[in-house]
């Protein structure tokens, strides 16, 4: 009884004073969340591609996926200090990418509530736990990774997702008709563009690169399936490499060729998604592992698209990707017969 006594002596006043912090910090930090923000209802993100160095494709994805989710939830969206400053520093020019989330000063500020962890080892499937998120207090935490799937924001238009994605005017009009004349391109009925990944693709141990191999009979064998639609199509390269691309537009000889130059008033990648979402009646993907390719489809203008149904090396690349939660069902998987040196599909995914 003696030791009862003693143990309670000792943890009560402990729990009365948690319980008193508790009260105190919750009143406090709401208060400062009203001064700040004028909301009590935020979903803090941790968004891991930002930590990772991935690439702009990666991180479109974490975020269109969040602010999806956000707006589900009908809470603001809230980031990380460096999450904000890499945006607004490295790539201004998605405004209203950016003007979707705010920026978290101190983690002591907003308090943290319930934690749901979607960190995981597979970049390119969809977890099904992410429809059950439930809200529980002004803060609701979601740590993710990658979250590469189209299945996170399938919900909205795609009127939004390319709202979300535009740039400025400046930008747009380059993409216009800055990179190729819109009188040229008004020559041709139909646009297919032909986007390739080199570069680290060459020594990644997982995702396969573009080749020449697939490339050009690919080319050909959607040329084939455009031939009702488009009696004089325009083969448009687009890439990381583009002496890669000016040797295998060489090589195409079922259409017009021509390869998007890089533009001299600005460095900025998004420029070949605006020019997809303006010129691109048909999309093909001769490295299908590419996220930047992958969005450079999904907000194309005429919505067809096809793709390299090889997109690891060696199956290394398989374990991470699911293909029917990376490629929406609408898109035609391609894969290229070695033993005639010729590309055919659609190719039957196994489930």
């Amino acid at each position: 009884m003696i030791r009862i006594r003693t143990l309670l002596l000792f943890i009560l006043p402990l729990l009365l004073s948690q319980l008193l912090y508790h009260e105190v910090y919750s009143f406090y930090g709401t208060t400062l969340i009203n001064e700040m923000y004028g909301s009590q209802q935020f979903l803090f993100v941790d968004l891991f591609a930002f930590n990772d160095g991935a690439g702009l494709g990666n991180l479109v994805f974490e975020l269109v996926g969040t602010i999806v989710l956000a707006r589900k939830l009908e809470r603001s969206l809230v980031v990380h200090r460096t999450v904000y400053d890499k945006m607004q520093n490295k790539y201004p020019e998605f405004n209203n990418l950016i003007s979707e989330m705010q920026w978290n000063v101190s983690n002591e500020i907003i308090p943290f509530g319930a934690v749901f962890n979607y960190q995981s080892y597979h970049c390119c499937r969809f977890n099904p736990r992410w429809e059950s998120i439930s809200p529980k207090g002004p803060v609701t935490t979601v740590k993710v990774a990658y979250i590469q799937s189209f299945k996170y924001f399938e919900s909205i238009d795609l009127s939004d997702i390319r709202h979300l994605l535009a740039v400025n005017e400046t930008l747009r009009s380059i993409a216009r008709e800055g990179l190729i004349p819109i009188s040229t391109l008004n020559n041709f009925d139909h646009k297919l563009c032909v986007h390739s990944r080199r570069g680290d693709f060459l020594h990644s141990f997982e995702q396969a690169p573009s080749t020449q191999e697939f490339t050009v009979p690919a080319v050909d064998f959607v040329l084939r399936q455009l031939k009702s639609k488009a009696r004089h199509p325009l083969v448009v390269m687009m890439g990381d490499d583009l002496y890669w691309q000016r040797e295998t537009a060489k090589k195409i000889k079922s259409a017009e060729t021509v390869v998007l130059p890089r533009s001299a008033s600005s460095t900025s990648a998004s420029i070949d998604w605006q020019f997809s979402e303006m010129h691109c009646d048909t999309v093909l993907l001769t490295a299908a592992a590419s996220t930047f390719g992958w969005w450079t489809a999904y907000v194309s203008k005429g919505q067809q698209v096809y793709y390299n149904s090889i997109y690891g090396k060696q199956d290394r690349f398989g374990d991470h990707l699911d293909p029917h939660e990376f490629f929406p069902n609408s898109w035609t998987s391609l894969e290229l017969d070695r033993s005639h040196n010729e590309v055919i599909g659609p190719r039957l995914i196994r489930s």
